[in-house]
């Protein structure tokens, strides 16, 4: 670990990390800390992973244990509530003659984590093949998977999903408990012009339980992971500006690197050749530097020849340790005048409907000044977050 954190990060790496560590001492710490600890892990959906961590430590104040070991509960019952309609979408889909590869969170649960409910999913995401995408819409509609209402507008058609994002509008099911994301590929579209998908496939491996079914090899949920990680970084929605979930997503990664064979050589080539290897790289860069084991094999293979360790380290610092809503780092353009998409998808614009895109967008200008009027207090910080987009850009191969 190069970073140094805080005692309430260190308590939450602790509780991330696949292999036990040197418990920190918190013999001396207040009421205080422990609420810090614990807002921190709602933030970066850590609160069942720390919940199993602190069980029965007699030195947290009662109503936290409580809270924390409800969250715990309440995400195992929804783990297996998500398992069961899992097992009965990919029944669906088999009947259909519809192979699917499970990707992110179905795809961790079912390989590294040994307990589902201490990893926190909010939805499903799968990858089908370009030309099986409407028979499994069909197959998941017989079940009472719908489109929300809206999702047929123009930019949430599954036409223009198709041709302009990786994944279809999500089904959502009846009782509104489960959305189901079917991708047709890992990458959005401005990250995918060297990524072939059928690679994906091919280094894929059977599910283990659950025949005509895929998994991504350990290198590909890897670099899924990794990429997927650095994006939200860049950006970010209205509701998790930055760091939401940050440390989740490198805990995922270091229990990857814990569980799986991994041929660095290989996930080296691949990322490189997809034009994706700085992005995993800072994903790798940043587990190591809060306190997770990376191997330094991973981070040779992959180290962009102009990495500045100070980029990383302000990644992390800026991106990874902060909790709770800031303002989002895009141009300014985007800032002042955002694309009707983001009126749209984040602050309920009906698309097409003027007066209502402008209600949206008033909406968001009263959201966010609180937000912008916290920022200048820090106009350094401010700066430094506004370049480090442009910084981790120039790490990246651009043709």
């Amino acid at each position: 670990m190069s970073k140094a954190l805080t005692p309430e990060f260190a308590l939450l790496v602790e509780a991330a990390r696949p292999t036990p560590a040197t418990a920190a001492d918190r013999s001396s710490w207040a009421r205080a800390s422990y609420e810090r600890a614990v807002e921190a892990a709602a933030w970066h959906r850590l609160e069942p992973m720390l919940a199993q961590h602190l069980a029965g430590d007699t030195g947290v104040p009662a109503d936290l244990q409580a809270r924390l070991q409800e969250r715990y509960f309440a995400n195992a019952a929804r783990s297996a509530f998500v398992a069961a309609s899992l097992s009965a979408a990919l029944t669906a889909l088999t009947a259909a003659g519809v192979e699917a590869m499970l990707l992110k969170g179905a795809a961790l649960t079912a390989t590294v984590y040994d307990d589902p409910a201490v990893r926190e999913m909010l939805d499903v995401d799968m990858l089908v093949r370009s030309e099986q995408l409407d028979a499994a819409h069909a197959a998941l509609a017989a079940l009472g998977y719908r489109s929300p209402p809206g999702s047929g507008e123009e930019q949430h058609s599954a036409g223009w999903m198709r041709a302009n994002h990786h994944h279809d509008p999500a089904l959502v099911a009846e009782d509104g408990l489960l959305a189901i994301e079917l991708h047709h590929h890992i990458a959005m579209k401005d990250e995918r012009r060297h990524f072939d998908v059928a690679g994906l496939w091919e280094r894929s491996r059977p599910h283990p339980t659950v025949p005509g079914h895929r998994l991504p090899a350990g290198e590909d949920l890897l670099l899924h992971v990794g990429f997927h990680f650095t994006r939200n970084r860049l950006g970010g929605n209205h509701d998790r500006y930055g760091s939401g979930g940050a440390l989740s997503q490198l805990g995922d990664m270091a229990w990857i690197v814990a569980a799986e064979p991994l041929d660095w050589s290989r996930l080296a080539a691949d990322s490189s050749a997809y034009r994706l290897d700085a992005r995993l790289f800072l994903a790798l860069f940043a587990a190591h530097e809060v306190g997770f084991d990376i191997p330094a094999e991973g981070l040779d293979a992959l180290r962009p020849a102009a990495f500045d360790p100070r980029v990383g380290r302000r990644l992390v610092g800026l991106r990874v340790l902060r909790s709770g809503r800031k303002l989002p780092v895009r141009s300014l353009r985007w800032m002042a005048a955002p694309p009707r998409e983001v009126l749209v998808s984040g602050w309920d614009g009906e698309p097409g409907a003027r007066g209502s895109l402008a209600r949206a967008y008033v909406r968001r200008a009263r959201a966010q000044a609180p937000l912008a009027r916290a920022a200048l207090s820090r106009p350094w910080s401010v700066v430094q977050d506004y370049r480090l987009n442009g910084q981790i850009h120039a790490l990246e191969h651009r043709e």
